[in-house]
């Protein structure tokens, strides 16, 4: 029998209710144990979190040194004068004063607490645009053969496709840190093939170092009881579950909603379109578009991941919006759990997305953000099929089931750790 390989994960949160990319960097770790490596997990969530049947340790800020005296004084001068330090620091260093801090506190921690020897492969999770654990690694250069540096969204911002795209403060310093990152790490890996090209284009080394390793499906607890003060069981509901943001936008799907209920005049009273999240909307603006029909809902809160999921699997149809733009390279977050719950999914997305690339070309339930008659189309055939009493269920399901298991992950790593080894 094949020796246990252990696995050293740093990573910024692994509180699943902190946001979609700590969601992920869960679900990515329990999947690491899942599949059978013996994994220690190093994390700085500010508070003391752990992961049933995971070692976990927090690491823990560095607070006397200039680093962190020059970030209280950022703070001070922005509470009590409105002056941004940060943006004068981010202009010649690339990053504010607690990035640096923090990045030294993990290196600091690594150091003390752990020998390179220990570990067959170091993985460090990116989350959102925080990229703290994989600027602690480049520089700890003995590290370096064994690091597989993980890459949720492209970086920097001016590096995005559009509309995401703008040209953030300190931008060269962040693209030299990235452009090293990719020669120092032995392997690159991303939730997305169409985000390592994208990637690769700007950092070829991303690219032929580069591995596709998908967001985790992990098991969880349906509360269906939860579900039900959101979802109404007699109706046939579509959900969109997760931040309404400007550059991903709503409009065209409740134009086609509007669209199909016409076409339907029973469906008025026997459907719902619901949305669940923030919003970079206000409710104002999203129920005018709605002409005020009642049938389109608006919870625009953070709700916990557990609600989330439950509604997810109660829904009939989940919802998955990206941006109006020729491609989207972005695997969302959401995209596992909406695999788990085995409902169809109406994907608004651009024709070149990760996500029809991961459903396969043939997948009916896809539309571009903008083609409501395409959208109506599509809502009229879910709908009468649930009229007719039909399942609605995922197409494919078992296959993407599998593409993003623990038992494709523990062939993905073993695969890399062995030519390693060769």
């Amino acid at each position: 029998m094949p020796d246990t390989k252990n696995i050293l994960v740093v990573t910024d949160n692994i509180d699943v209710n902190d946001g979609s990319g700590a969601k992920a960097n869960v679900a990515f770790i329990q999947n690491l144990a899942a599949a059978g490596f013996e994994v220690t997990v190093c994390h700085h969530t500010g508070y003391e979190y752990t992961l049933p049947g995971i070692t976990c340790q927090e690491i823990k800020i560095r607070k006397f040194n200039l680093m962190y005296a020059l970030y209280a004084l950022t703070r001070f001068l922005n509470r009590h004068f409105g002056y941004n330090l940060n943006r004068v620091l981010e202009k010649a260093w690339g990053f504010p004063a607690e990035f640096f801090n923090t990045t030294k506190s993990i290196r600091k921690h690594l150091r003390h607490s752990y020998s390179e020897q220990s570990f067959d492969m170091i993985i460090t999770l990116s989350k959102g645009t925080s990229f703290r654990p994989h600027y602690a690694l480049l520089h700890l250069p003995e590290w370096h053969s064994k690091w597989l540096a993980y890459i949720h969204d492209p970086y920097p911002y001016h590096l995005y496709p559009r509309p995401y795209r703008f040209r953030p403060i300190g931008d060269l310093p962040k693209e030299r840190f990235f452009r090293k990152m990719s020669k120092a790490a032995r392997w690159v890996g991303f939730p997305s093939q169409l985000l390592m090209e994208w990637m690769g284009y700007d950092f070829p080394d991303m690219k032929t170092k580069g591995v596709v390793i998908p967001h985790q499906i992990t098991v969880e607890t349906v509360d269906r009881v939860a579900a039900s003060n959101y979802v109404n069981a007699s109706k046939f509901t579509l959900v969109h579950a997760g931040l309404l943001m400007s550059a991903r936008q709503p409009f065209g799907l409740i134009k086609a909603y509007l669209k199909f209920l016409d076409m339907h005049i029973d469906a008025r009273e026997k459907s719902e379109l619901l949305f669940i999240g923030g919003s970079d909307y206000t409710e104002e603006e999203l129920k005018r578009a709605a002409g005020q029909e009642s049938s389109v809902r608006f919870i625009l809160k953070n709700i916990p991941f557990s609600e989330a999921i439950a509604i997810q699997n109660c829904t009939d149809v989940n919802v998955i919006i990206e941006s109006d733009y020729y491609v989207s390279p972005f695997l969302p977050g959401k995209f596992p759990h909406c695999v788990a719950a085995g409902k169809p999914m109406l994907v608004l997305s651009p024709y070149y997305s990760e996500t029809r690339r991961v459903l396969g070309k043939e997948y009916p339930y896809w539309s571009e953000s903008t083609d409501t008659d395409r959208m109506e189309a599509i809502l009229s055939s879910l709908y009468k099929q649930w009229k007719n009493g039909a399942a609605l269920t995922l197409p494919g399901r078992d296959t993407l089931m599998h593409y993003m298991g623990k038992h494709n992950l523990s062939y993905q790593l073993n695969n890399l750790l062995n030519r390693t080894h060769e």
